[in-house]
């Protein structure tokens, strides 16, 4: 019966679909009111070539976007910015001979674009981490990330050890009181390493032992899959998260009223229990201004109504939240640099179909490779 069940649900889904394709393609899908575009500070993915602002600007403008999202620090943790606290990306700045972040919000604003930062929060730079190795995570077998490389070859901050988070809010701090910036979006590393066997070592340990109230674990069996106090791991560990996360939107708001935003996966089941996301908590705690749901639907290998139907989940799973949603479309460059301009435009109109007053795009680069800079602006000024 259970099979009869799921195949009559799934049937349902997929005439549901194709009567709301059929519908929306007799009208024009629905368009945003404001536009944004994630961009890189270097010319992707060459990180020691900055990036040109007049040319980024008049594609943002072709495009109808006004806002930009300035990834201001890079995935292995240097900044493209003149920062006192994190480490620079010294050959990319020597080439710059300026403050790329200064001279990008000033340029911005003249030309009527407001600038998110995109600011890296769960990972830093090798230098960081051998001055302060107490900071980084561990595997199940007890090997830091300096000794032993993560899946994705990066090196994660553990978000239970204060002087990690305090240095995350310390550029934190210092991009909102330096720059004039018009809001902050956290990238979706925030959190534990999305392995199951990475967010472990002695700190983990003793901190989640005192929490419990069990000084006598079995390490690190009691806590793995099966493991007698897995659920309370998983549980201290979103804690231990989301307390971060409003930390970070205080840090931001102690300097200056700006909408605070994180990026943040709409599958919230995996990312409970690998990262220790809890983004409706976030919502519910007023941790955050907005929330930006990936519907990455060709990441997913799903047809562009998909980001329709993954938004409505979304908004279900926040049902009586005062948060506003800004979805992110596009995707990685490996999956959409070849995607249509036409489905560009799509993902963006199903983004608005489902209520989202502002869409971001995931990235410039691959509307570059894509060539659909102009079709979106055509799709915005319609």
């Amino acid at each position: 019966m259970k099979g009869s069940y799921l195949a009559l649900a799934l049937a349902a889904i997929v005439i549901a679909s194709s009567v709301l394709l059929i519908y929306m393609q007799q009208r024009r899908l629905k368009k945003p009111e404001v536009l944004g575009v994630y961009s890189y500070m270097y010319r992707f993915p060459d990180r020691s070539s900055p990036a040109d602002w007049g040319e980024l600007l008049a594609k943002l403008k072709s495009a109808g976007a006004s806002i930009v999202l300035p990834f201001v620090i890079d995935a292995s943790g240097y900044a493209y910015y003149n920062s006192s606290i994190v480490p620079r990306n010294e050959a990319y700045m020597r080439r710059y001979r300026g403050d790329p972040l200064r001279d990008l919000v000033e340029r911005a604003h003249r030309s009527g674009v407001k600038v998110y930062a995109w600011v890296v929060i769960g990972r830093a730079s090798r230098v960081v981490l051998e001055e302060h190795p107490e900071w980084a995570v561990y595997d199940v077998s007890g090997k830091s990330c300096l000794e032993k490389a993560t899946p994705s070859g990066f090196l994660y901050l553990n978000p239970a050890v204060s002087g990690a988070r305090e240095y995350v809010e310390s550029y934190v701090r210092e991009i909102v009181e330096k720059y004039e910036v018009d809001g902050v979006v956290w990238e979706d590393d925030l959190g534990w390493p999305p392995y199951s066997d990475w967010g472990y070592g002695p700190f983990t340990r003793e901190a989640f032992a005192s929490w419990l109230g069990v000084p006598d674990l079995k390490w690190p069996e009691d806590v793995v899959e099966g493991g007698r106090y897995r659920g309370k791991f998983i549980e201290w560990r979103v804690q231990v998260v989301t307390n971060f996360t409003c930390e970070l939107y205080r840090t931001v708001k102690s300097v200056k009223n700006i909408p605070v935003g994180a990026a943040v996966s709409p599958g919230l089941s995996w990312q409970k229990q690998l990262m220790g996301v809890d983004w409706v908590e976030w919502a519910e705690k007023g941790c955050v201004d907005f929330l930006s749901p990936m519907v990455y639907h060709r990441d997913e290998q799903q047809p562009p109504i998909w980001v329709y139907w993954s938004l409505k989940d979304v908004q279900r799973a926040l049902e009586g939240a005062n948060v506003e949603l800004v979805p992110s479309v596009g995707g990685s460059l490996a999956n959409t640099g070849s995607m249509p301009p036409a489905e560009w435009v799509e993902a963006v109109g199903w983004a608005a179909e489902a209520g989202a007053n502002r869409v971001f795009v995931f990235a410039d680069v691959c509307l570059d490779r894509a060539g659909a800079w102009e079709a979106l602006g055509a799709f915005m000024r319609g």
